[in-house]
């Protein structure tokens, strides 16, 4: 028989690449839709105990968290609280940022995270989350992840650049200068299922360790398909430059 897991976020674009990953090896698992009944909202849960918890539930748009910050910081990170103190949880596997939380860096190192660098309050919102972590449940392994991008992208609220371009006509590139640490969806998992059944703790980068030039992947999609490429006016709370120093990762068996 399986370990209880909770994923929290199952049915979101990460949890559904993830979702049949863990049915593969788990005889028990529930997610915050089917548990019990439990409801959609995890801050809700209550009197639970689970092995394990992979939560991915999040506001993830940089966009939207600037329309509407109060509800970006207590999704992503004020609703930990009464979740971590009310239920019995063994591990913890948190999915965080690289994206947003470092500010304009190159290769950042996990010691670089500062509440300066996060220029969004999506980005706020992750790093304050980390820290309720740390200080309420000291087993937790935190992934900062880098640009997601691959799989099934069709339910996804805001697409990645690779989706983007390869639907846009004409493709439209917001500032040109912007480079990003793009991650396959399927490496994402595999990091996951790696922080899961391992005794890893800490905060750990979770990226391809390479820079990539938003505005070369527009050209080369724009000539593949024979569209035209526009430049707009970047918009706000994007960091313009950020890649990750993904050694620590690699050292712990995670990438």
């Amino acid at each position: 028989m399986g370990r209880s897991i909770l994923l929290t976020g199952d049915a979101g674009y990460i949890g559904s690449h993830l979702t049949p990953l863990l049915l593969e090896r788990e005889n028990i698992f529930r997610n915050a839709d089917i548990a019990r009944g439990l409801g959609n909202d995890f801050g809700d849960i209550r009197g639970e105990s689970f092995d394990v918890v992979i939560h991915l539930a999040a506001h993830s748009s940089v966009t939207k968290s600037l329309a509407d910050p109060d509800e970006c910081l207590d999704n992503n990170a004020f609703k930990l609280i009464p979740f971590l103190r009310n239920n019995d949880i063994g591990k913890l596997v948190f999915t965080s940022t690289g994206g947003a939380i470092y500010g304009e860096k190159h290769f950042a190192k996990e010691e670089d995270a500062s509440w300066n660098g996060c220029i969004s309050p999506y980005g706020q919102s992750k790093y304050l989350a980390e820290q309720i972590i740390r200080r309420l449940h000291p087993n937790h392994t935190i992934l900062r992840l880098g640009n997601v991008y691959g799989g099934d992208d069709e339910g996804r609220l805001e697409l990645a650049a690779h989706a983007r371009f390869r639907k846009d006509n004409p493709i439209v590139v917001y500032g040109g200068e912007q480079t990003r640490d793009f991650i396959h969806v399927d490496v994402v998992c595999e990091a996951i299922l790696a922080a899961v059944y391992s005794d890893v703790v800490g905060t750990f980068n979770i990226g391809s360790g390479f820079e990539t030039r938003v505005t070369d992947l527009a050209e080369t999609e724009g000539r593949v398909r024979c569209v035209p490429v526009r430049y707009a006016k970047a918009r706000p709370g994007e960091i313009v430059n950020v890649s990750l120093d993904i050694t620590k990762a690699q050292k712990a068996g995670l990438l």
